[in-house]
């Protein structure tokens, strides 16, 4: 036998049902079985946590996207340590000072920088999850060669 409570049937997105328990005795049985549909799962108690947890995942940044592995190259007093990061999944690399506010800019295979358009495309973009053909042609615009 299934009950719908009339007026009472939605509680905060939940539906609310009450049936009674297969063998109940002297009416505790029945009481813990309806209190058990009523319960709701541990994870969605507080619905908007779990909003957070869904959301981290889809609403990355495109830095985020990456899957870096770190080295440090140098160490200057002003600047801090110039730090490499290699995308294991795509091979883009990038550099970034620890203390300079200068922010992060592409680099090719021997550290050296990128066009500053190449950079903004690579930052502006999410992980592409391959090695990707046309990165190869990027590496060759260095910042020095677009300023002669």
């Amino acid at each position: 036998m299934h009950v719908d409570l009339p007026g009472n049937a939605e509680l905060n997105g939940w539906r609310i049902t009450v049936a009674p328990s297969p063998a109940p005795k002297n009416g505790k049985a029945q009481k813990k079985a309806v209190e058990r549909q009523l319960r709701a799962p541990a994870w969605s108690t507080n619905p908007s946590r779990l909003e957070r947890i869904l959301m981290r995942g889809i609403q990355k940044s495109p830095w985020e996207t990456h899957d870096f592995k770190v080295k440090m190259l140098d160490w200057s007093v002003a600047r801090g340590s110039r730090l490499a990061y290699t995308c294991r999944l795509c091979g883009r690399r990038f550099c970034r000072f620890t203390v300079s506010t200068q922010g992060t800019w592409a680099v090719d295979g021997e550290a050296r920088a990128l066009d500053d358009a190449v950079t903004h495309r690579w930052l502006s973009e999410n992980c592409p999850r391959l090695y990707q053909a046309s990165d190869d042609k990027d590496r060759e615009c260095l910042r020095e060669a677009a300023a002669q």
